[in-house]
C-alpha cells in the first residue's frame, strides 16, 4: 500500500494575530509580508487581547520596536 493513499490533509487557512502594544512599530509592514506569504494576518492592540480571543489564532507575531 503506498503511503499516499493513507494520508487526508485538510486544507485550511491559516490566520495570524499580530500584537501591538506601545512602543511598537512595523505592524504595517509584518501584515504585508504574511499576507503577501498567502496568510491571513489580523493586527490587534495586546491590551485587549484576551486567552478567549487568541484561541482563533494559529499563531502570534510581535512587531519589533525601538
Amino acid at each position: 500500500m503506498d503511503w499516499r493513499s493513507t494520508i487526508t490533509l485538510k486544507k485550511q487557512r491559516i490566520v495570524v494575530c499580530i500584537l501591538r502594544t506601545s512602543g511598537t512599530n512595523c505592524d504595517r509592514e509584518t501584515k504585508r509580508a504574511f499576507e503577501e506569504g498567502g496568510v491571513q494576518a489580523e493586527v490587534s492592540r495586546s491590551t485587549r487581547a484576551t486567552n478567549k480571543d487568541l484561541d482563533k489564532y494559529h499563531a502570534l507575531a510581535f512587531p519589533g520596536g525601538f
